[in-house]
């Protein structure tokens, strides 16, 4: 009976673990600033704030000096299943693009000049939006108005 009970205990913990962990789910990739370059520009990756990246199901990193480049190299590979990331403006910190908000203005300055900076909620998108006239996405919405803004230039 002891050991049966033992048996189901460690099958639960198991079945457990197995359901609560998202195996397969891609780690932010590593960025190195002032030397990696911007897989879309080819331009050095100085300031963080403004990088973002993304990791292929088969751990393949591409990394990005501004969002908009992200966008448009995203645009013209169409990579399948991959997991996006973006640097919180405000300190830096990877984000999944999935899981942040997006201020775009012309107003803002960015490496290349698309304008768009990521923030982790609506405080600190409002904040930002103070300073400039500015929308708040979140990452669907920011990838539609990207794609209507490229089509119209």
């Amino acid at each position: 009976m002891k050991f049966s009970f033992l048996i189901f205990i460690l099958l639960a913990i198991t079945v457990y673990s197995s359901c609560s962990n998202k195996p397969g789910t891609p780690e932010p990739p590593n960025l190195r600033p002032g030397e990696d370059a911007c897989d879309e520009c080819r331009m050095i990756i100085n300031e963080k704030r403004f990088a973002a990246a993304y990791v292929t199901e088969d751990g393949d990193a591409k990394r990005f000096d501004d969002i908009g480049c992200m966008l448009l190299y995203k645009n013209k590979m169409s990579p399948e299943g991959a997991t996006y990331w973006v640097n919180n403006f405000t300190n830096s910190a990877w984000l999944n693009a999935d899981d942040a908000l997006f201020v775009m203005s012309k107003e803002i300055n960015t490496p290349m000049a698309y304008g768009i900076i990521a923030v982790t909620g609506k405080k600190e998108a409002g904040s930002i939006t103070k300073s400039f006239k500015a929308k708040v996405l979140n990452f669907k919405e920011l990838q539609k108005e990207f794609k209507q803004t490229e089509l119209s230039n």
